[in-house]
């Protein structure tokens, strides 16, 4: 069957190691999704903390779904949606420096959110 299609909505360069070893790299579309969000304040503990939630407002820069496509978005962006054609970088992959330079997979967003 046709082969899934990655379009990359954020700023980096994303690289995909697959389990044979060989990566796959996706460019930046050009196109950034983004997600405003606020922390409201909830309640404060016997200690004084303050405790807050936040509310994800809704999505820009997100395309329309298309068969076949998965669009690869930051992990902020992931966490304030429930759709299934979006996917965000997992088991990153760090050089000696701490840099990401890959990573293993991309993670699905929780549809129990």
């Amino acid at each position: 069957g046709e082969s899934m299609r990655y379009i990359n909505l954020t700023p980096h360069q994303i690289s995909i190691q697959l389990s044979t070893g060989d990566v796959i790299t996706v460019e930046p579309s050009g196109d950034v999704a983004r997600v405003e969000q606020d922390d409201v304040y909830q309640c404060k503990d016997s200690n004084g903390v303050s405790y807050y939630r936040t509310t994800y407002h809704e999505l820009k820069g997100v395309p329309v779904s298309v068969p076949g496509v998965m669009y690869i978005v930051s992990g902020l962006v992931l966490s304030a949606s429930r759709r299934t054609d979006l996917a965000a970088p997992s088991e990153l992959i760090r050089d000696s420096e701490g840099r990401v330079i890959a990573c293993r997979g991309l993670r699905l967003a929780d549809p129990a959110r």
